[in-house]
């Protein structure tokens, strides 16, 4: 930012994990850890962790605990698809902009 501001960095899902379509509002952020500077989103119903940059699915269905197991079961046939990131844009005034996909709103 300008002025020794801090740049204010906000990610926007279309809210439903595409391995088992379960919504993401419970989902599980982590930030930049040591030697890895990427963002992610985890879904807490299958454990599929995703980048919140590009949306690519980096942990698809792991199965590491009896409900992630079954989420596995249940949806593996469909194979990773990447989570829709939507474009942001934080104003001087701290609002948030979202740009939705074209045709999302109709006249």
């Amino acid at each position: 930012g300008e002025d020794g501001e801090e740049e204010v960095k906000v990610f926007a899902t279309d809210g439903a994990c595409r391995a088992c379509k379960f919504p993401l509002t419970r989902g599980v952020w982590s930030g930049a850890q040591a030697g890895c500077d990427e963002q992610t989103l985890t879904c807490p119903a299958c454990g599929t962790r995703y980048s919140l940059e590009s949306g690519e699915p980096l942990d698809f269905l792991p199965g590491d605990n009896p409900v992630h197991w079954l989420a596995k079961v249940a949806n593996e046939k469909n194979g990773p698809q990447r989570l829709a990131v939507l474009p942001t844009r934080v104003s001087k005034s701290g609002a948030v902009y979202v740009r939705l996909p074209e045709n999302t709103i109709i006249d």
